[in-house]
């Protein structure tokens, strides 16, 4: 039963073998119920999915032992795509981690768990309840053994994300959920308390250890536990206080290897977060950090001195010493004014005496940045300066010369530099000679990589720290905000913020299509930064972040996938505007970023694996996929480039048709309509493309009439012309996607569906077959020849005849014989179907024929609008076999087999003098054209067969056969009429959807308009009153005056 074809069957099922194992879990000793369990775990369906993990935690509850053999099968489904099914292993692991403390994968289930912060909120509310349990219970003080064993768990879990690269977000998430608006006497904030204070014990513990024996081990331990003290000050810095001072010995540490300056940074992180909280403060202690953190500045790494001089500008705030900065600085200055005098001076000699000056250059460049970026010197050094420019000027000149710099390690500490200084004065960045620099910097594709990358984190620090403003500036009005004006505040700030940014946002997005991960990296949260912010409206922003969401790299993708949903329920429909030319940016992304691929196979292609085949655009689909009417107008752009021959390239539209063929659907309706609109665009457009051919082939010798001529590969390769241009766009345009054998979608189906009518058995769920990835076999070999140019120009024109003959071959194979198959049994005769170039029966390379009778209603006989008489071809085929076919021709995997012996039907071949058409233009013909019986009997016959053909020879003076093809020929103009009004009404249907979109999006602007004006209305009004409340105030204070005045007078 567990693998019946019903869900709610198999679900029941494993259920009540769930029971079963309550009872007795020996049951699942059975290899075949432990495999069938372990497949179910993987089912299609969340519930059966739901069920498996159930039966697992109940047997663990019942046998611990088998922890470590379901250990990796649990943990899996942390990452189920299923809600249900994750928060049923977060619970069941919850209990591991309560059962099993002694369990040596602890450390690891918790850190899993965490990383599963920033999903759904139901999920981290759980997650927050199970480590509320397990982390911030209290326990009692007289069990320390209990509490030092969850303290060693935790600095587990710390020392698990060190190891990943150091990001402890996902804890400081948790810590901030658990720790937010707690009472000082709840039960969480004493088990905060206790953990503290074990993990303080804990390092005086290990550095004792340290002394006597220099341990590797227990040097990373002691790295660890600061780790974990910082990131809980970082939460609640409070917790701190009482033990602040064991930390200021470790300033007077060496730094001498990569472990000592990751510890120095860390305790100077603690001290920078808790010292602005102690309340009176010993002078001594802070006299103890000024000196410690002074000496740190003049001779530690980089990055210690940044972290230095950022505590240092808290500790003087308290003390106001600023006289120690000022030896630090004049120093800094000279030294960049004499290497600036150097360069300018003996250009030549610049790179020798560079040699000796270099690490005194490379450190004064960085300190004078980090100075400027904490403390306003023109503030802080007013009576020093006998120059008429400010402090700040001076220095921005000196380090803007040493951008110029030919020494590249000195040129990328300048940037470095000037990004620091600008995050303290932000205007800089619209000054003339840094716009220029920083934006030929981000256009130039020839920059270099490490000097581009240091600018856009340059504009990263900057909104960072134009979002710390602001959110500080929040913070401190709403305790004045009956005093200060909200508008006023935050109008120079943002007006700064988003004239920077639009200033650079143009280079920023160029950067973003790098082969550079770290260019990339960098370029996207600048971007997602600024939109986060609301610098600039989302609209130039969306194509790139669409791209994003293709990239390669997870963490890109998943923020940008973030921020699509986000613009998506701001801005409602705007979305789907920008969505095909996403696409298109993602092409170019990804035809940068898969050179191997489309070295070794001609293309780029549109999915991310073999094996799974996700289509890279499948977050923005699944994202429009909730709304109807933008999913269907994502999906109707998409298919109209394949409607634009030569304005699109075959690379590009392999890599549509790769997303369109596997894009998530949902629905059985989403690829019904994607084949219905591509058979609708064949109908039109489709025979064009072998119309177009033939017509640009050299006209045709005059023969005799009765003369019979085969059209073979030599006749064609006769006629082809100079400029083969013109063919190959023909050819190029016929590509196609498998969406009808992957969903099993039936011809019936298709001759059903209906645009206009929507239907509840089209909104059942689409299941997916496993039919391997789409391979369009012409387009990948026809690329291979151009990238590789491995061939002549007598291979391409030989190559050029044969796609036309195998195209030909594949049209006349689908659907035809079905027609033909219904005639024989009425008639007793072949039945011959006439077509026009609007008519031929395209392949399935793209889709299948709705039904017999539409692909042939596309068949009529008629003429140019221009009055030439066509000539055309009767075209008798015997159907070849199945295999034999498909030796040859390239496009055998679309061939079907035959359903009757034998099918014809009529081409035009364009005019009789041989004039050619012009490419890419729809030929229209008149309803009423006919042929006569005399042009019949001069008609020429083709024949593509290899068996006997005798049939034809019966037929070929046959008055009655004549007759009911002149019949036949009615009935087709009558249903191709019947047909084109159809098209008509659907194109009119399409154009009043659209118009409905454009009239939606008029009235959403409209009323974001309306708001905007609201709101200005309002903020005149908010003026208005205050300006009303300071001249009651100016009249209260003169009153006030008046009576003084008044009163004065009367004493006197």
């Amino acid at each position: 039963l567990t693998n019946d074809n019903a869900v709610a069957v198999r679900t029941k099922a494993m259920k009540c073998l769930a029971a079963a194992v309550e009872i007795d879990p020996e049951v699942l000793s059975r290899t075949i119920v432990q495999k069938n369990v372990l497949k179910k775990v993987l089912d299609q369906s969340s519930n059966m999915r739901e069920a498996a993990v159930d039966l697992i935690g109940k047997l663990l509850n019942l046998r611990p032992d088998l922890l470590e053999q379901y250990y990796s099968v649990l943990t899996e489904r942390l990452l189920d795509t299923g809600v249900s099914v994750r928060k049923r292993t977060i619970r069941i692991l919850k209990e591991v981690c309560e059962r099993r403390p002694d369990f040596d994968k602890i450390p690891e289930i918790c850190s899993r768990i965490l990383k599963r912060t920033n999903d759904e909120e139901s999920i981290v509310k759980l997650i927050c309840e199970t480590f509320n349990s397990i982390w911030l219970t209290p326990t009692r003080d007289h069990d320390p053994e209990a509490i030092m064993n969850k303290v060693v768990a935790i600095i587990d879990v710390v020392s698990i994300f060190a190891r990943e690269g150091g990001q402890f977000q996902p804890i400081e998430t948790l810590l901030k959920a658990l720790l937010k608006d707690v009472q000082e006497e709840s039960s969480t904030s004493l088990a905060a308390r206790q953990i503290m204070r074990c993990l303080v014990e804990h390092v005086l513990v290990i550095e004792e250890k340290l002394v006597e024996s220099n341990n590797s081990n227990s040097y990373q331990r002691f790295l660890w536990c600061l780790s974990t003290i910082c990131v809980f000050s970082k939460v609640e810095p409070r917790l701190m206080i009482p033990y602040i001072e064991t930390m200021q010995p470790y300033l007077s540490m060496s730094c001498s290897n990569s472990g000592e300056q990751s510890v120095m940074t860390q305790v100077i992180k603690i001290i920078e977060l808790v010292v602005p909280l102690i309340e009176h403060p010993s002078p001594k202690f802070l006299k103890q950090l000024e000196d410690g953190l002074c000496k740190l500045m003049s001779k530690a790494q980089q990055n210690i001195v940044q972290a230095s001089i950022s505590c240092l500008s808290v500790i003087l705030e308290i003390t106001k010493h600023t006289e120690v900065l000022h030896d630090v600085f004049f120093k800094c200055l000279k030294i960049l004014a004499t290497g600036k005098d150097e360069m300018s001076l003996t250009p030549n000699k610049t790179a020798a005496s560079v040699t000796t000056r270099k690490p005194l250059l490379t450190r004064s460049l960085f300190t004078c940045g980090a100075l400027f970026r904490y403390f306003d010197f023109d503030v802080i050094i007013q009576t020093e300066n006998k120059n008429k420019e400010p402090w700040k000027e001076q220095a921005f000149q000196l380090l803007l010369a040493f951008t110029r710099h030919r020494e590249e390690d000195l040129k990328r500490k300048a940037f470095v530099s000037i990004g620091l200084f600008c995050v303290h004065y932000s205007d800089y960045l619209l000054r003339t000679e840094l716009k220029e620099l920083y934006q030929n910097i981000l256009t130039d594709p020839e920059s270099e990589i490490n000097v581009r990358t240091q600018v856009l984190r340059n504009l990263e620090s900057f909104l960072n720290e134009e979002e710390r403003k602001m959110l500080n500036s929040y913070a401190t009005w709403e305790t004045s905000r009956k005093v200060e004006n909200l508008k006023e505040m935050g109008e120079t700030t943002s007006g700064l913020s988003s004239s920077v940014i639009q200033c650079y946002l143009p280079g920023v997005l160029n950067c973003y299509f790098n082969v550079d991960q770290t260019v990339r990296t960098v370029a996207s949260e600048v971007v997602l930064l600024t939109l986060q912010q609301g610098l600039v409206h989302p609209g130039q922003c969306i194509p790139c972040v669409v791209a994003m969401t293709t990239d390669p790299y997870a963490e890109i993708r998943v923020k940008a996938e973030k921020i699509l949903k986000e613009i998506d329920g701001r801005y409602g429909g705007f979305l789907q505007i920008k969505a095909l030319e996403g696409i298109r940016q993602s092409y170019r992304l990804q035809s940068i970023l898969q050179p191997a691929v489309a070295s070794s196979s001609g293309l780029v292609r549109g999915f991310r694996d073999q094996d799974t085949c996700d289509a890279l655009n499948s977050a923005l689909y699944t994202i429009l996929r909730n709304s109807r009417q933008q999913r269907r107008a994502l999906l109707r752009s998409m298919l109209q480039l394949f409607d634009e021959i030569g304005k699109t390239s075959l690379n590009e539209l392999v890599y549509v048709a790769d997303n369109l063929a596997n894009f998530p659907y949902h629905t059985l309706e989403e690829p019904l309509f994607v084949i219905h609109n591509i058979d609708l665009l064949v109908s039109v457009n489709g025979s064009n493309l072998l119309q177009n051919f033939k017509e640009y082939l050299l006209p045709l010798p005059q023969l005799d009439d009765d003369e019979e001529e085969e059209e073979t590969l030599e006749q064609i390769m006769s006629r082809l012309p100079v400029d083969l241009k013109p063919l190959k766009e023909c050819i190029d345009a016929s590509q196609g996607c498998y969406l009808k054998d992957a969903f099993s979608i039936s011809d019936s189906k298709l001759q059903e569906f209906s645009l206009s009518e929507p239907s509840k058995q089209y909104q059942k769920g689409a299941t997916r077959r496993n039919v391997g990835p789409f391979k369009p076999r012409y387009a990948i070999q026809y690329l291979k020849r151009e990238t590789t140019g491995s061939t002549s120009s007598a291979n391409d024109a030989h190559m050029l005849c044969k796609l036309y003959m195998d195209f030909k071959q594949l049209m006349m194979s689908f659907d035809i014989s079905s027609t033909a198959e219904d005639t024989n049994l009425t008639s007793g005769t072949v039945d011959r179907m006439s077509s026009s170039e609007d008519s031929i029966p395209f392949s399935d390379d793209f889709c299948d024929r709705r039904s017999d009778s539409s692909a042939h209603a596309d068949s009529s006989f008629a003429s140019s609008n221009n009055g030439d008489q066509q000539q055309r071809i009767v075209l008798t085929i015997h159907r070849l076999d199945a295999n034999k076919m498909k030796n040859d021709n390239i496009y055998a995997d679309m061939i079907r087999p035959a359903k009757a012996p034998t099918s014809a039907f009529a081409v035009s071949m364009g005019p009789k003098g041989g004039a050619h058409s012009s490419s890419g233009k729809r030929k229209k013909f008149s309803s009423s054209a006919m042929i006569s019986p005399k042009k019949l009997k001069k008609r020429k016959r083709v024949i593509i067969s290899d068996s006997d053909l005798e049939d034809n020879s019966s037929d070929e003076n046959d008055e009655e056969q004549q007759t009911l093809l002149l019949q036949h020929q009615q009935e087709q103009q009558q249903q191709q009429q019947l047909l084109q009004e159809q098209h008509q009404l659907l194109l009119q249907q399409q154009q009043q959807q659209q118009q409905q979109l454009l009239l939606q999006q008029q009235q959403q602007q409209l009323q974001q308009l309306q708001h905007l004006q609201h709101l200005q209305q309002q903020q005149q009004q908010l003026q208005q009153l205050q300006q009303l409340q300071l001249q009651l105030h100016q009249q209260q204070q003169q009153q006030q005056q008046q009576q003084q005045h008044y009163k004065q007078q009367y004493q006197h």
